[in-house]
């Protein structure tokens, strides 16, 4: 499913160095494979040099990168704002922390980030309660 995401790393002045990702950006997906294909640094780093992504892989491999793969114009990894982000219409931002945990937050809540098994395993973690307008009449 197109779900976009930005998936970065963590510098120590807090700021995000990201690439964006176009498919599966959902936790189940994107985060899933972070969590258990991407658990250390070099293997993060390794894949923002890729630049921006389509898909992410169970490895540098099987992740097909925009640049690479389909010989599109390279877009490295560059420090962004959740902002920025947002007003790409991603949904999610992943960031692998200082302390080298996977992160994520979704884009355009108030929510604070979390870590990403907890988000996979609570629905509605990320999110700010949405009411419907039907239930304010």
């Amino acid at each position: 499913m197109g779900t976009r995401s930005y998936i970065g790393v963590e510098l120590p002045s807090g700021s995000i160095i990201a690439i964006y990702c176009h498919w599966d950006g959902y936790p189940e997906g994107v985060g899933d494979r972070l969590i258990h294909f991407y658990n250390d640094r070099s293997k993060v780093l390794e894949l923002l040099r890729l630049g921006h992504i389509s898909s992410l892989g169970v490895d540098i491999e099987t992740t097909e990168a925009y640049h690479r793969d389909r010989g599109e114009e390279f877009h490295p990894a560059r420090i962004m704002t959740l902002e920025e982000m947002s007003e790409s219409w991603a949904e999610y931002c992943y960031k692998f922390t200082l302390e080298d945990q996977w992160e994520v937050k979704g884009l355009g809540s108030s929510k604070p980030w979390c870590c990403v098994e907890a988000a996979i395993d609570s629905e509605g973690i990320l999110w700010d309660k949405v009411e419907d307008e039907e239930d304010d009449a």
